[in-house]
Formats: C-alpha cells, sequence, structure tokens
C-alpha cells in the first residue's frame, strides 16, 4: 500500500512538472514577442501579473513597491510588488536601483529579471526602487487628495463648521515634494469661534533606499485664537525609513530650524514680532490594515524660544476608508498644542492644547 502510494505520488508530481514546463514555454514566447512589437510600436507598454493576466497601457512610475498603470479601459491601476511578473515598455524610463545606481533605458524585466543593452539578468525586480518616465510632466508625477467636511446644526443651537485639506505628492526616481494644506472654520449663532490654516512643504533627495537628506522644510500657521497671526518655521535635516514594506511605512527627520511669530496682539510692552533657532522633529507612520482601510499617522515638534511660543506639537491621525475607487471616507484626528501661547492686550492667554476630530470625503486626483 505504502509503495503504491508513492508511485501515484511520484507520477503526480512527473504530470505537474511536465504540465508547468509546457505552460511555461509558450508565456516565454509571448513575453519575447511583446518586446519586439512594443519595440516597432511604443505607444502600449505590456505589465504581466503572476496570474498570467497581460495588460495594455502605459507605466506611470514605480513608488514604495507600488506600481502605477494606465488603461484605456481599465482606468488608473495601482499594482503591487508581489503581484508583477514582467513588465515591458520601449519608452526610455529611469531606473533607480537600491544600490543607488541610476539606469535611463527602456524597461525588460521578464519573470522579475532585468536586461539591460543585450545583456540579460543585469538586475533583479526586488532591486528596483522607483521608476519614473522620462517624459513625464505636469500632474502625472503628482498623487494629489482633496478632501472636504461640513456639518450644520439648526434649531436651539445654530452652528456651522466645514473643513479642507489638500495633501500632494511629488516622486521621481530620486526625490520627493509634499504638500499639505489644512483649512478649518466655525461659526455658532452667526459669531465666528474658529478659523485656522496650515502649511508644510517639504523636499526629500533619496540618498540610498532607506536614507534621505531633507534640504528644505517649511510650515506656516495661522490661528487668530491662540494670538497667531502668521508663525513660519524653516529648516533642512536628514531622514531615515526604519520600515519600508507594501504595507507598513515609518520614517523620521530631523534637523535644526529657524522659526519667527507674529502675534495678533501682545501686552504693552512686549513685541509683536519674536523670532528663534530650534530644531524639529517628524515622524510619519502608514499602514494597509486591509485592502480597503488605511491608517496613517504624522507627529512632528518644533522647538523654539519662549518668546516665539515654545515647543509647537502636532498630531495628525487618519482612518481612510475606500468607498468607490478614488472615493475614500476619511476620519482624522489632530492635536495641537503651543507650550507657551503669549497673552494678548488684554492679558488673556490663549489654551494651550486643541483637539479636533472630523469626518470627511477624500478624493483621489
Amino acid at each position: 500500500m505504502l509503495i503504491k502510494k508513492l508511485l501515484i505520488s511520484t507520477v503526480a508530481l512527473l504530470i505537474g512538472m511536465s504540465s508547468f514546463y509546457l505552460e511555461a514555454e509558450p508565456l516565454k514566447e509571448e513575453e519575447l514577442a511583446l518586446v519586439e512589437l512594443a519595440k516597432t510600436d511604443p505607444i502600449f507598454d505590456w505589465v504581466r501579473l503572476k496570474s498570467g493576466e497581460w495588460l495594455k497601457g502605459e507605466v506611470e512610475g514605480y513608488y514604495e513597491d507600488e506600481l502605477s498603470f494606465e488603461s484605456d479601459v481599465l482606468n488608473s491601476l495601482v499594482i503591487e510588488y508581489d503581484d508583477i511578473h514582467s513588465i515591458i515598455s520601449a519608452r526610455v524610463h529611469a531606473l533607480k536601483l537600491r544600490d543607488g545606481s541610476i539606469i535611463k533605458a527602456p524597461i525588460e524585466i521578464i519573470d522579475r529579471q532585468g536586461s539591460l543593452l543585450g545583456k540579460q539578468d543585469a538586475f533583479t525586480f526586488y532591486e528596483v526602487l522607483t521608476i519614473a518616465s522620462e517624459k513625464t510632466t505636469g500632474l502625472d508625477i503628482w498623487d494629489i487628495k482633496v478632501n472636504f467636511g461640513y456639518s450644520l446644526s439648526i434649531g436651539n443651537t445654530d452652528q456651522s463648521e466645514w473643513n479642507a485639506r489638500l495633501n500632494g505628492k511629488r516622486r521621481t526616481v530620486d526625490s520627493r515634494l509634499i504638500l499639505d494644506a489644512f483649512m478649518t472654520r466655525s461659526e455658532s449663532e452667526n459669531v465666528e469661534i474658529e478659523n485656522n490654516a496650515s502649511l508644510s512643504a517639504t523636499y526629500d533627495v533619496f540618498y540610498t533606499e532607506k536614507l534621505f537628506f531633507r534640504p528644505l522644510l517649511l510650515t506656516a500657521v495661522r490661528d487668530p485664537f491662540k494670538n497667531l497671526d502668521n508663525q513660519y518655521t524653516v529648516g533642512a535635516g536628514v531622514g531615515y525609513y526604519f520600515i519600508d514594506t507594501p504595507k507598513t511605512e515609518w520614517d523620521i527627520s530631523v534637523g535644526p530650524s529657524y522659526r519667527k511669530t507674529y502675534y495678533v496682539n501682545v501686552q504693552e510692552g512686549a513685541d509683536r514680532k519674536e523670532k528663534s533657532f530650534g530644531v524639529f522633529l517628524e515622524t510619519n507612520f502608514e499602514k494597509e490594515i486591509s485592502k480597503d482601510l488605511d491608517f496613517e499617522a504624522s507627529y512632528s515638534v518644533d522647538y523654539g524660544d519662549k518668546d516665539s511660543g515654545g515647543l509647537r506639537h502636532e498630531l495628525f491621525v487618519t482612518f481612510e476608508y475606500d468607498i468607490f475607487k478614488d472615493i475614500d471616507l476619511d476620519i482624522s484626528f489632530i492635536w495641537d498644542r503651543q507650550s507657551d501661547p503669549q497673552p494678548n492686550e488684554e492679558n488673556i492667554t490663549p489654551e494651550k492644547d486643541d483637539f479636533r476630530t472630523f469626518i470627511s470625503l477624500g478624493i483621489e486626483l
């Protein structure tokens, strides 16, 4: 009985190996044929999934283990690293490898092995950190998301509140620009009770796969109810990715900064304009909890002297739920703290902490 089972298992294994071989050869021939087709007709790019399916369209970029692909029929697609088998494009792209080298050439990655100028197996797909088209311009290399939320109460209390957020990321083969703007305004019984806005911009240049330099950090805050007419901070530093996987990211950056603060009004004898040197620390965490649910958290702290407001903390936490294609339902929580708020001309000192929770719809452009 044991011998019979062994014979059956052996035969099944041989049949499976033979069927795999018979299927693999035509797929290899298909890929080689598409390479030749792409050379004569470079309008379309081709991607083969591990399932054997072929996609025809345009490779827009590859970043953080995700391939952005545009199809005439399927529209915009985001394909994860683990699902990709081959990429074929006759158009010139810039490929940055994990060792820091940059290759500018057509893409020919077959069975996750890349060839270059006739040299087979020049690199593996795992070694590819980013891909950017040499002809990509305008919004093609931007990821933009717009959020808007609104609430209204009418009756014993008339109150309204709206908030808006714009987040944009511009990615190239070796750099990243992030812009983030947030605004909120509230009224109660036709009296304004909240009106603030903030803007941040960071520009990063990647030296290695995980190490990056931040030659520019800029933040601007306006919050009259905290006696802040305007507060500007500029800085530069260095950052590092401690976790960088397709589903989880965590980075930290730190560096010196310079702050200038303008108060709405101050007590007699005090200076309405203050400035100081300091240091900033920022960390960002992103986690894909499920196919439809993502978690994002960012925390930043910026040190300045007491007259310019002291320590400023900001924590931004968001749960993003994908409800339809490029539309998300976002639930966000913000904690904003100024350790040394300055009293106004009436000797009223603003509260140190502000907490906000809001629900909004987000549209990815």
